[in-house]
């Protein structure tokens, strides 16, 4: 199979990555000061300048080469995080195109000396499940992101005195203090720089937070108040910042711990409205289990909440009701929970976010789809992706639970804002004269609409648009060539709108899609770009001969039908003129 992939070669990208590493490590600044509500790691001994280990290195490398992007998607993401490259004479990219930008506010950290702009934020959460082997692992994924340009905040779930096992507070909180600063130091170790931030962050006033509520509304976590300037400290130094969800009652006098759903609300908002700061491209629920799966045999890739979130809601809590009733299952019983707390966390903090802004829920081991979701903004593709057949070992949650199992790691899940999607079985209430625009729009080429449109009422099977006309595809009905009493299910169109993309509308789409037509067929010219985002979703493909069409198809009836397949996409007529 043919695939197109990024014009530089893996020589060239990985002389890059070693070069754009090597720089970023001589140019880390390694002194900072320190307060009471945070500790810079070794402050009185600043870290020697010593080669950052090779191996790490190497594994980013292997990480970014297996994401195989396409030009498109290169492109996107070098704009998205502030590394667009200059004009070239060659098709290189250069250490240059990929060093950080620098801090539009510097003001307010004037006195500070080479600050580095965090560039693109995420909020990444850690559940207080994930064991500190994991966590070592996982500290270089937080060093990788920050790398390619996403600056990690770190939210360290804390547990409660009930998750603890004990009822002193005082013994809680020095054990969540000591496991945050173990984090920092994981994060040195693994050549990055982190700062931990345990007290004065959060405060709250009179009123209820809780993410545990049955309700599907999200909570606003109204009477939480945010201070952001050991934050803003902490990245502009270059620092990592870990934040325990500790927070100070003003109503009890006492410091009490935030659940982490709040607690991320809470920041969310904040950082929305801060001056300085980026608002937070991607959110990161990080647990043991993986992302979501109301099917344990199918895991959910993708969810477009705005038209998903309350039917994946519902069928994880029929599953929760279903587990109640069988008492032998806690593990399941408990896992379904989390995936249920998970998917309210991650809808709550979207709702205050950007619609550019999307959420994973993944599991500990996932880097490498981390770190593919970063370059690509797409979910993962299960065919590609080698998690489903890895396990951990279950970490009990407190000193009364010694029982340990072998779990698999679920699939990681994507969740945008999303767009509603509408379905049409003629063109009656379509608005013809904004679709064809889509289209055009989405092609770069003059609608031939008139004999378009006409095909379109004799075959046209369903139309199914995403939000405001923001993308679509167009299903047809095609009389089999071998067998005329037949038809055939064939994608005709499939458009997204230049202004709403980086949004997951391909995504939504192809849900849709996949939802409506267990067996589909397209075409697409051996030429296009877009190929490469077919080559991964088809399940077979065949470049037609004495043509200029490359057919795709997925479902059972693929091989069975292949003639009929070949013989249909020589047979459609153009749509389109020459490029205006």
């Amino acid at each position: 199979m043919r695939v197109q992939t990024l014009r530089c070669s893996k020589t060239t990208l990985a002389r890059t990555l070693r070069s754009y590493t090597s720089r970023s490590n001589s140019a880390k600044n390694n002194n900072g000061p320190s307060e009471y509500h945070y500790r810079d790691s070794h402050p009185s001994h600043p870290t020697p300048q010593v080669p950052r280990p090779v191996p790490a290195d190497r594994q980013l490398i292997l990480d970014i080469l297996g994401t195989k992007p396409s030009q498109r998607e290169a492109r996107q993401f070098l704009k998205r995080f502030n590394q667009v490259p200059g004009s070239k004479k060659h098709g290189d990219m250069h250490y240059r195109d990929l060093r950080p930008a620098k801090n539009p506010a510097e003001v307010l950290l004037g006195s500070m000396q080479q600050q580095q702009q965090p560039g693109q934020l995420g909020m990444i959460s850690l559940q207080n499940t994930v064991s500190e082997g994991q966590l070592a692992q996982f500290a270089g994924t937080l060093v990788h992101l920050q790398k390619l340009g996403l600056m990690p905040i770190i939210v360290l779930e804390d547990a409660t005195t009930a998750e603890h096992g004990s009822s002193d507070f005082r013994i809680v909180q020095e054990a969540g203090i000591k496991r945050l600063f173990r984090l920092v130091d994981l994060i040195d170790a693994a050549g990055g720089r982190g700062m931990g931030l345990y007290n004065g962050i959060f405060s709250q006033t009179s009123g209820h937070t809780s993410s545990l509520s049955s309700s599907p509304e999200p909570p606003l976590a109204d009477n939480v108040h945010v201070d952001l300037s050991p934050v803003h400290v902490a990245l502009g130094l270059g620092q990592i910042p870990v934040l325990a969800t500790f927070s100070f009652d003003q109503s009890h006098s006492r410091t009490t711990v935030l659940s982490s759903c709040d607690a991320l609300v809470a920041l969310s908002k904040a950082l929305a409205s801060d001056k300085v700061l980026t608002t937070p491209l991607k959110t990161i629920l990080v647990n043991q289990r993986g992302g979501l799966a109301v099917d344990p045999a199918n895991p959910i890739g993708f969810v477009n909440l705005e038209d998903e979130f309350a039917d994946v809601r519902e069928s994880i809590t029929a599953r929760i009701t279903d587990s109640n009733a069988n008492s032998n299952d806690e593990d399941h019983h408990r896992d379904l929970a989390s995936q249920l707390r998970d998917l309210d966390t991650a809808r709550s903090i979207l709702t205050v976010l950007p619609s550019s802004s999307s959420a994973i829920i993944t599991s500990v081991a996932s880097s490498a789809a981390l770190i593919s979701n970063l370059i690509t903004d797409k979910p993962p593709n299960p065919s590609t992706t080698s998690l489903q057949s890895m396990t951990f070992d279950y970490v009990p949650r407190s000193k009364h639970d010694h029982h340990r199992h072998n779990t698999p790691i679920i699939l990681p899940t994507v969740l945008r804002h999303g767009l509603r999607v509408a379905i049409y079985k003629s063109t009656e209430n379509v608005d013809l004269d904004r679709l064809s625009t889509l289209l055009e729009q989405s092609f770069q080429k003059h609608l031939e609409a008139e004999p378009f449109w006409e095909r379109m009422s004799h075959v046209l099977d369903n139309i199914i648009v995403a939000g405001n006309y923001d993308g679509a595809a167009i299903v047809t009905q095609e009389p089999d060539p071998f067998d005329r009493s037949n038809t055939l299910p064939y994608l005709d169109k499939f458009a997204v709108a230049p202004t709403s993309q980086g949004i997951g509308v391909a995504d939504i789409l192809w849900k849709q899609l996949r939802k409506q037509y267990p067996n589909l067929s397209w075409r697409s010219r051996a030429s296009n770009p877009v190929n490469k985002w077919y080559f991964e979703r088809c399940e077979g493909n065949l470049r037609l001969h004495d043509s200029v069409w490359q057919l795709f198809w997925y479902g059972d009836d693929g091989v069975a039908k292949l003639r009929s397949y070949e013989e249909m996409a020589r047979n459609v007529p153009a749509s389109f003129s020459a490029k205006q």
